[in-house]
């Protein structure tokens, strides 16, 4: 199957789709192609946080302004994606988790977030759900959550109301340029002919960014996120270590979804993932370390996804260097967060209009290029008191 498009954007998980939306909004002719199934991957297997306090200083200003997109998502896909700013605590256990907490709390504040420090008996009378173990929190009252599933659905009817096509299961392996002003996307399913490309794959960029003749070196992960069973309001706010190993936050369902950097096992060459059970278990201490009342829950689902990340944990925006039709996006830390923004800025710059926010740090540029030549080949429930008895200490 041929075709052609003003923008083809490869990848269907959250970056991807809002940045097509953005698109297509401002009139573009937009074709979106996924290899597997649209947000299989970090879209879905994020824990749907949405906080500032978790996330790297330089992508602030970043997040601040997507936090103000989030706000109003639901009116803008006319779909309900469970966006709630909840508040936020991010905890601290040991001393060098508070020497870190409050280091960060003095950076984000100096970088106008708006974050203030708890101590013990402010956590006793803000959060009396934590654990008297914690010793210090800070607070954030933007910091927020969403559900991803609903978020990718929402954003895939808004995509398709907005005229773009969505095609599932065409991996794109190549690419070759027919003239000055079009580039062909080539799968072995047809060719897309278009004026310019969106790689937003993830975990698969730098393979596809090398088919382009710019290798970006980015590394992966699996992501880990793990649901409860329904049950009561254990706690109100988004929850966060300053570790980075622990998210927690309570739906409106009752289940809670957990989540913190630990990590599935996966082959990305076969785009196959598992749960690993001892970083599950891992998991599953530190959030009965942090929120004890969670020992009366029960798990009723974990599940794994892949996630590209670039070495400074900073987004990919803009056009490849000699490429400049063809543009990457993504492969941040905290990405589910930024992608209303990220999505916008990139559509910004493929349509070649002022970019909403200062983009200079966040442009590949050479960030992260490997070589120039392209490669020769593309390659029931259980309780969570039990399953983290034999967690890490």
């Amino acid at each position: 199957m041929n075709a052609s498009a003003d923008v083809c954007v490869i990848g269907a998980g959250v970056m991807g789709l809002f940045a097509a939306l953005e698109l297509a909004e401002h009139g573009a002719d937009v074709l979106v192609v996924d290899r597997g199934v649209p947000g299989a991957q970090a879209s879905n297997a994020n824990a749907g946080t949405l906080a500032v306090q978790n996330k790297r200083n330089e992508a602030l200003p970043l997040v601040l302004a997507s936090l103000a997109l989030w706000e109003e998502m639901s009116d803008r896909l006319g779909f309900d994606v469970e966006y709630e700013r909840r508040g936020g605590m991010r905890v601290a256990h040991s001393d060098a988790d508070v020497m870190k907490l409050r280091a960060s709390v003095d950076e984000q504040a100096a970088l106008g977030a708006r974050v203030e420090w708890l101590d013990r008996d402010e956590i006793a009378r803000a959060a009396p759900y934590l654990a008297r173990t914690i010793q210090a929190a800070s607070h954030c009252p933007d910091d927020g959550m969403a559900n991803p599933f609903a978020v990718t659905r929402a954003a895939l009817r808004a995509c398709r109301h907005a005229g773009c096509r969505i095609w599932p299961g065409w991996p794109v392996v190549d690419f070759r340029q027919v003239d000055d002003d079009r580039v062909e996307c080539v799968s072995s399913r047809g060719t897309i002919t278009a004026a310019h490309v969106l790689i937003a794959v993830g975990a698969w960029t730098e393979r596809l960014t090398a088919r382009a003749g710019r290798a970006l070196a980015i590394s992966h992960d699996v992501l880990q996120a793990v649901i409860t069973d329904s049950g009561p309001e254990l706690f109100p706010h988004v929850i966060t270590h300053v570790r980075g190993n622990l998210t927690l936050k309570q739906q409106r369902t009752g289940r809670v979804l957990i989540g913190g950097a630990w990590k599935g096992s996966g082959e990305l060459d076969a785009g196959t993932s598992q749960v690993v059970h001892e970083q599950l278990r891992g998991n599953l201490a530190w959030a009965l370390r942090t929120v004890p009342a969670l020992a009366t829950t029960r798990v009723l689902r974990a599940w794994t996804g892949f996630e590209g990340r670039t070495p400074d944990r900073l987004p990919l925006l803009g056009p490849l260097p000699g490429t400049p039709r063809i543009h990457a996006l993504g492969c941040a830390g905290g990405g589910f967060t930024l992608s209303p923004i990220a999505g916008r800025l990139a559509a910004d710059l493929i349509a070649r209009r002022p970019p909403t926010l200062p983009v200079d740090r966040y442009l590949i540029g050479s960030r992260f290029i490997d070589h120039t030549s392209a490669s020769t080949e593309l390659p029931g429930g259980v309780d969570v008191a039990d399953l983290a008895k034999r967690g890490s200490s």
